[in-house]
C-alpha cells in the first residue's frame, strides 16, 4: 500500500462455518447485516448454552489472526480446535473502505480457514452479491490445511499480499491515545466468557515494563487475567503511568465513569511507584484494596474497558461472549448502554456479543432507530428446532386460514 492508504471501515457481514463444534449437518452462515444491506455495529448472538455462541466467536477471532501473519512465511497452526484438526473450516466477509490516491472504494474481504485440499470458499460473492452490498470487487485471503500440520497460503493476489503486508509494518505501531487512536488499521479484541482478576504470587516480579504484546495488533485475546505480571491490569496500569502521555489519566477516567460511576468506589491507579500495586478506593477515603478483590462483575468489566481502551484502534471489532457473566441484572442493562455509549461516540466501532439475559435481549430492540446504531441478532436453533418452529408457524397459519374460511 502507498502513504495515501487509509483504511475508512471494516466491518464483518458473513460468517460461514462447516463442521465446527455443534454446527456438523450443514453449512451455516451468519449474516451480520440489517434489512438493509449495512452492517451491523451492534450484533447479539442468542441461544441456550450449547448451541455455539462460543464457537461463532472463537472462528471469527482465528480467522482475524490470519491477518497479523506475512505471506512470505508458512502459516501459522490455527489456535482454535475445530480449525487446526479434523474436517472444520471457517469463511470471514468483511466490507472493507478504503482511500488510496485520492479515490475510495468499498469492497469485500473474505478470510478463510481450514481444513481443504485446494483453495475453496464458502461464500461466493457474485457481481450481484458485491451490488447488494455497495462493494466493486472481492478480494480473498486464505490458509488451507491438508493435514495435522501441513498449512499453506492460496487466493493472494498482489492486492491482498500488499494489505496484510500493510497491516504487518502496522505491528507493534505505537497507539498513542486512550480509547481515542488515530491509527486506521483493523483490530479484534476479544473476551472469553472468564474474564477474572486473579492475585499475583507475592514473589512475582514487578517492574516497569511494557504488557504483553503492547501496541498495535490485529488480533488481541484475552482469556483471563494473568498470573504473571506481564499479563495483569496492574503492569498495563504501571505502563501506562510510565509513559506519562495522557492515556494513564485518560484510563482512570474511562473506568470510573463506566464502572464506578454511582457507587461509593474508584480506581485510583497506582499510589505507590515503590509497591506498583494497581488500587480501588472509596470515597470517603477509609480504606483501599487490591484490583482481585472486587467483585466478580466488577472484576469483569475492568477487564473490559481496560483493555479494550488501551488497544482499540479507529476500526475496531469487540467480541464479548457471556457479557452478562457474573452481572447483576442492574449491571446487565448498564453495560449494554455504556457499549451503546461507545459505538455511538466511535463511528469505527463494531461490537458483537454473545448472552441469553433478558436484559442484553431487551437492549437489541431492533425496532427502535438510535442514532448511530445499527442492531442485528441471530438466534441461534438446531436444525430440528428450526423444522419444529416452521412447523408451528405453518400450523398457526393453518388454523387462521381455517378461521377466516369459517367466518
Amino acid at each position: 500500500m502507498d502513504d495515501t492508504f487509509i483504511l475508512t471501515s471494516f466491518a464483518p457481514i458473513v460468517l460461514s462455518l462447516e463442521r465446527v463444534g455443534p454446527f456438523q449437518e450443514r453449512l451455516e452462515q451468519f449474516n451480520f447485516r440489517n434489512a438493509g444491506s449495512e452492517p451491523c455495529n451492534y450484533f447479539l448472538l442468542l441461544s441456550r448454552n450449547g448451541r455455539g455462541k462460543t464457537h461463532i466467536l472463537e472462528s471469527m477471532a482465528a480467522l482475524m489472526g490470519v491477518l497479523g501473519q506475512s505471506p512470505d512465511h508458512s502459516p501459522q497452526p490455527f489456535q482454535f480446535e475445530p480449525l487446526a484438526k479434523g474436517d472444520g473450516r471457517a469463511q470471514l466477509d468483511f466490507l472493507i473502505s478504503y482511500s488510496s490516491e485520492g479515490l475510495r472504494r468499498t469492497e469485500v474481504l473474505s478470510i478463510f480457514g481450514g481444513y481443504a485440499s485446494d483453495e475453496l470458499w464458502l461464500n461466493h460473492w457474485s457481481e450481484d452479491k458485491l451490488l447488494d452490498a455497495g462493494a466493486t470487487a472481492w478480494r480473498r485471503i486464505g490458509v488451507i490445511r491438508r493435514g495435522t500440520s501441513d498449512y499453506k497460503w492460496s487466493a493472494l493476489d498482489d492486492w491482498t499480499r500488499e494489505f496484510t503486508a500493510w497491516i504487518g509494518d502496522m505491528v507493534g505501531e505505537n497507539i498513542e491515545t486512550f480509547a481515542g487512536s488515530s491509527l486506521t488499521a483493523p483490530t479484534l479484541i476479544y473476551f472469553p466468557a472468564y474474564r477474572d482478576i486473579v492475585a499475583l504470587a507475592d514473589d512475582e516480579h514487578r517492574a516497569i515494563e511494557p504488557p504483553k504484546d503492547w501496541n498495535y495488533r490485529p488480533l488481541h485475546v484475552f482469556r483471563q487475567e494473568g498470573r504473571q505480571w506481564r499479563e495483569s491490569l496492574d503492569n498495563l496500569l504501571v505502563w501506562l503511568m510510565w509513559l506519562d502521555d495522557g492515556r494513564y489519566q485518560a484510563a482512570l477516567e474511562m473506568v470510573n465513569d463506566y464502572v464506578f460511576s454511582g457507587t461509593d468506589k474508584e480506581l485510583i491507579g497506582i499510589p505507590n511507584r515503590n509497591e506498583l500495586v494497581a488500587k480501588i478506593g472509596y470515597l470517603d477515603k477509609s480504606k483501599t484494596h487490591r484490583l482481585d478483590q472486587l467483585s466478580s462483575g466488577e472484576k469483569s468489566l475492568m477487564q473490559i474497558f481496560l483493555r479494550m481502551g488501551a488497544h482499540m484502534t479507529r476500526n475496531t471489532i469487540l467480541m464479548i461472549d457471556e457479557v452478562d457473566a457474573h452481572l447483576h441484572p442492574q449491571w446487565r442493562s448498564k453495560i449494554a448502554l455504556l457499549l451503546k455509549g461507545l459505538l455511538q461516540a466511535k463511528p469505527g466501532l463494531s461490537v458483537f456479543l454473545a448472552s441469553h439475559a433478558d436484559e442484553i435481549i431487551e437492549s437489541l430492540n431492533v425496532e427502535v432507530e438510535e442514532p448511530g446504531l445499527v442492531k442485528g441478532g441471530e438466534l441461534l436453533l438446531t436444525p430440528q428446532e428450526e423444522l419444529q418452529s416452521e412447523r408451528r408457524i405453518e400450523d398457526a397459519k393453518f388454523v387462521s386460514d381455517s378461521f377466516i374460511r369459517s367466518e
